[in-house]
C-alpha cells in the first residue's frame, strides 16, 4: 500500500467498514481514501473474504456497493483498489451460498462473479449448489454453465478459421479492417463493426470436466422443465441486473445439453431418455422438436437401448 504516515495496523478493513456505514459525509470521505490506499492489501492479508463481501452487499449503501463492484471487475480503477478473486480465501463454495440469499441484489452479485470468472467459479462439478435455488436466474446460470462445458459442436475439433477465408482479399480493404482472433462480443450489432472483423476462435477440442451425478442432473432437469413459469416475471423482478430469459429457451438449451451428455455416456442416456419421451407430449413445439431430435440421435448412437417415441 501507499505510505501515508499512518501505521498499517490502524488502517484495517473493520475500521473502513465502520466509517463507510456512517451517514456523515466527512467520515465517508475518509473511508474512500482508505479504500484507495489499502483495499488490495486487505485482500492479500485475508481481511476480505466472501463473508465480508456478503455483509457489504447485504447492508452497505449503494455508493459503497458500487465501489466494490468496480474493484472486483477486470478493470479496477487502480492496482490498490483491486480485489483479487483468485486468492485462496475466495472459495467457490462460499460464493454459491450467495445464490441462496433472500436478497435479489446479493444473488445478482454472485451471478456476476460467476460470469466474470468462469474458469474459477463456473465449475460443472459444483452445480449442485446452484440447483437448490428458487431464483430462475440462478437456474438459468446453471443451464448456461452446463451448455458451455458439455455442448458438442458438430464439426471438426480442433478447428479455427484463417484470415484469408473470411477477410477481404483486396490489399486496400485489408488495410482498412482490423482482424481480431476472438468471438465477437455478445449483443454487438453488425453496423458497429465497420472497421473490425472478428475471426472467431473456431471449435477448440473440448476437455470435459467431471460430471455432476446423474441423479442431480435428472432432478434439475425435471424442476427446470416443469417449474419455470411461462408467465411474465413479477414487477419486483423487473429491475434486476440481467433481463430474464424466456422459459422455452432455457428448456430447449437444457434439453440440448443433456442430449450431448447422453451421446457421450450410454448409462446417462438410459436414464434421461424416458424424460425426453415424456416431453414429446408437451404443448410447447420448441420443446417437442428438441426432444424428438434428441431421441433420434440417441437411437442412432445406441440401437441396443431400443428407444421408442
Amino acid at each position: 500500500s501507499i505510505d501515508i504516515g499512518i501505521p498499517a495496523e490502524l488502517l484495517t478493513f473493520e475500521i473502513y467498514r465502520k466509517f463507510a456505514f456512517q451517514n456523515n459525509y466527512s467520515v465517508k470521505d475518509i473511508a474512500q481514501l482508505m479504500i484507495g490506499f489499502d483495499l488490495s492489501r486487505w485482500c492479500v492479508e485475508g481481511q476480505i473474504t466472501f463473508q465480508t463481501l456478503l455483509d457489504i452487499f447485504s447492508n452497505a449503501p449503494e455508493d459503497v456497493r458500487s465501489v466494490f463492484l468496480t474493484a472486483m471487475s477486470r478493470t479496477p480503477k487502480t492496482p490498490e483498489e483491486r480485489i483479487d478473486l483468485t486468492l485462496p480465501q475466495f472459495k467457490p463454495e462460499d460464493l454459491f451460498q450467495f445464490c441462496l440469499s433472500s436478497k435479489a441484489s446479493v444473488r445478482d452479485f454472485a451471478l456476476r462473479l460467476i460470469k466474470d470468472y468462469p474458469e474459477r467459479y463456473a465449475k460443472p462439478s459444483e452445480l449442485a449448489r446452484l440447483m437448490d435455488s428458487a431464483d430462475r436466474r440462478v437456474c438459468e446460470t446453471a443451464v448456461k454453465i452446463l451448455y458451455q462445458h458439455f455442448h458438442q459442436i458438430q464439426g471438426t475439433q480442433p478447428w479455427a478459421p484463417y484470415a484469408d477465408s473470411v477477410s477481404p482479399s483486396s490489399s486496400i480493404a485489408k488495410k482498412q479492417i482490423t482482424l481480431i482472433k476472438q468471438n465477437p462480443p455478445e449483443k454487438i450489432k453488425a453496423k458497429d463493426l465497420t472497421n473490425q472483423k472478428y475471426l472467431g476462435v473456431g471449435t477448440p477440442e473440448k476437455t470435459l470436466e467431471p460430471l455432476v451425478s446423474s441423479d442431480i442432473l435428472v432432478d434439475f432437469f425435471k424442476r427446470t422443465v416443469f417449474q419455470i413459469p411461462h408467465t411474465h416475471p413479477l414487477k419486483a423482478d423487473l429491475h434486476r441486473e440481467d433481463p430474464v430469459v424466456k422459459a422455452w429457451k432455457n428448456k430447449v438449451t437444457l434439453i440440448k445439453v443433456l442430449r450431448d451428455i447422453a451421446l457421450e455416456d450410454q448409462g446417462f442416456a438410459k436414464v434421461i431418455s424416458p424424460l425426453f419421451t415424456e416431453l414429446l407430449q408437451s404443448r410447447g413445439q420448441s420443446e417437442q422438436h428438441a426432444c424428438l431430435t434428441a431421441i433420434v440421435q440417441l437411437r442412432t448412437a445406441y440401437p441396443e437401448l431400443q428407444l421408442s417415441f
